[in-house]
């Protein structure tokens, strides 16, 4: 019997087996491990690195990019194709220098003088002798007349301009810049005058004349006779249907120095009203 006493001393022995869910204590250490693993969410500022910031930038340059091709316009002006004439009436204009200058008047004629000091005359008309020269205009057989009449009677009746002179002639009276056969003849003629346009009528592109057109654009031409520098309109009646090269080009150069190209009345109309 007292051979059974170490028997429960084994018991003891197995005492020590639960000391094994002490040893779990440092697995639940694991979990603060984990924790610092945790600390990855640092990781954020990289997702606010990738931000397409870098984007925008790029359409900014692609401003600057726009910006750069403006000058384009300015190699534009240098080729000299491109005139010296619209240059010079272009910085009379910013300087706010008038093409002519008011003279004098007697009742039937008006005298002006212009930048090269050519002195030029014009005759008055009132609404009276307007009405009777579109009037007789319409009749004419001449086609150029009668376009004339036509053009005159539908800015009267369809537009909010008023036809100050028809078939003006302009008189030079002096001027040393002009040849002497010059002076005391025609120098131009003012086919129809508004107040705010003048209006160059052709019946077909064939019978324009950049020469004319210079007249009324260019305020350094010593036969410019645009009383108030007004806005010039080319009107052919014809359209430029069958234009050779040749008469496209003075339309091209009529429109460079300034005119405006017009071939039919309801497209006059909309500029007028």
């Amino acid at each position: 019997l007292p051979i059974e006493v170490p028997e429960p001393n084994k018991s003891p022995i197995e005492v020590p087996k639960p000391k094994n869910p002490s040893v779990e204590l440092p697995k639940t250490e694991k979990a603060p491990i984990e924790i610092p693993e945790s600390k990855n969410p640092p990781k954020l500022p990289e997702v606010t690195e990738t931000p397409k910031l870098p984007e925008p930038q790029k359409q900014i340059d692609k401003v600057d990019d726009i910006a750069k091709e403006k000058p384009l316009p300015e190699e534009y002006i240098k080729p000299e194709d491109n005139k010296e004439v619209p240059k010079a009436i272009e910085d009379a204009t910013k300087a706010g220098k008038p093409g002519t200058t008011f003279l004098s008047t007697n009742g039937s004629k008006t005298k002006y003088e212009n930048n090269s000091k050519t002195v030029f005359e014009i005759p008055e008309q009132n609404s009276k002798n307007i009405n009777n020269a579109i009037q007789s205009r319409l009749s004419n057989e001449d086609i150029g007349k009668f376009v004339e009449g036509k053009v005159a009677d539908y800015i009267m009746n369809n537009t909010n301009e008023t036809v100050k002179k028809l078939g003006a002639k302009v008189k030079a009276l002096s001027g040393k810049k002009l040849k002497p056969e010059k002076i005391g003849a025609d120098i131009g003629d003012l086919d129809i005058m508004t107040d705010n346009y003048l209006i160059e009528v052709k019946r077909n592109v064939q019978n324009v004349s950049f020469s004319q057109i210079e007249k009324y654009l260019d305020i350094n031409n010593p036969e410019y006779i645009n009383v108030g520098d007004k806005k010039v309109i080319l009107y052919i009646d014809s359209g430029l249907e069958g234009a050779s090269v040749e008469e496209l080009e003075v339309i091209e150069k009529s429109r460079e120095l300034g005119a405006i190209i017009v071939t039919d009345l309801e497209e006059l109309g909309r500029i007028l009203r």
